[in-house]
């Protein structure tokens, strides 16, 4: 099983901004809605994270992900499947300060433009933002 601690989504800039606030307003639609247990991530976005369980790595290692392809509901967390076929646990609990800020922006429906704002070390490189 692999587990992701201190998680944040990543969106690459060269998908713009368009890409992450559609997939942001699904991701809050979807995590408001107690009905509907899995979604299609209808755009490019990543996992980041420190992983356990994984076949590949060593237990705590940073990783970044294949893109995300669904995000399903189980039991108390999320199930992030990659287009490579990796299914990563993740609850909201466990993701790191940036994302949870992030998250609760999207919901109130004032997200900052500012690329990296919601991105704490190590995730803030030229590639990335969120």
């Amino acid at each position: 099983m692999n587990d992701l601690m201190d998680w944040t989504l990543c969106f690459r800039r060269k998908y713009g901004f368009s890409n992450r606030a559609r997939i942001l307003s699904d991701l809050t639609d979807f995590l408001q809605d107690n009905d509907v247990k899995k979604m299609a991530v209808n755009g490019k976005c990543i996992l980041g994270g420190y992983v356990y369980g994984h076949r590949k790595f060593a237990d705590d290692s940073l990783i970044l992900t294949s893109n995300i392809v669904t995000i399903a509901k189980e039991d108390d967390s999320l199930c992030a499947t990659t287009a490579s076929g990796n299914n990563y646990y993740i609850s909201i609990q466990d993701a790191e300060r940036g994302m949870k800020i992030l998250l609760k922006d999207a919901m109130d429906g004032k997200i900052n433009d500012e690329p990296g704002f919601y991105l704490d070390e190590p995730y803030k490189n030229e590639e990335l933002f969120i």
